[in-house]
């Protein structure tokens, strides 16, 4: 005997309109940033739970993992891409009303724009955590003070 549930879910399935839904176009290695030309829109009967329906949707951001070709793009098998890198050349920045400080330094990880990211300071050594705001920045929002109210190391 089929239940209820079961029975409305498959009608739901094989009845639905045909909808177009974003799928690979070509293989898509973990990592990727994906391009215009790496998704097409495709034509589905079938019922595809969190399925984009809009190239825009995907363009831009990176693969979590491989999709092959014709496979639906979803949400979670992408990410944003990263603002920094780990090891690449960041400016320090620091602002506040009527001041701003920029220093050199390098990223610790891998950070898409706004995720807190730890990087290095190249004069100091010093060892700090921030925002990636954009390509190569690291806005700092905080420093620890020695108790003089300066600020020293940075």
């Amino acid at each position: 005997m089929i239940r209820p549930a079961l029975l409305s879910l498959a009608l739901l399935c094989c009845a639905a309109a045909p909808a177009n839904i974003l799928v690979a176009a070509r293989p898509i290695a973990r990592g990727t940033v994906i391009a215009p030309a790496d998704v097409v829109l495709a034509a589905t009967h079938a019922l595809v739970l969190d399925a984009l329906v809009d190239p825009a949707q995907a363009v831009g951001l990176t693969a979590r993992r491989a999709i092959a070709v014709g496979v639906s793009v979803r949400m979670d098998a992408l990410a944003a891409s990263p603002v920094v890198r780990r090891g690449d050349p960041v400016t320090l920045r620091i602002e506040r009303p009527g001041f701003s400080v920029e220093a050199t330094g390098a990223a610790s990880a891998d950070a898409a724009q706004g995720e807190s990211v730890a990087a290095v300071n190249a004069v100091t050594g010093t060892h700090l955590r921030g925002a990636a705001t954009s390509a190569g920045i690291v806005s700092i929002q905080a420093l620890k003070g020695d108790g003089t109210g300066r600020h020293s190391n940075w």
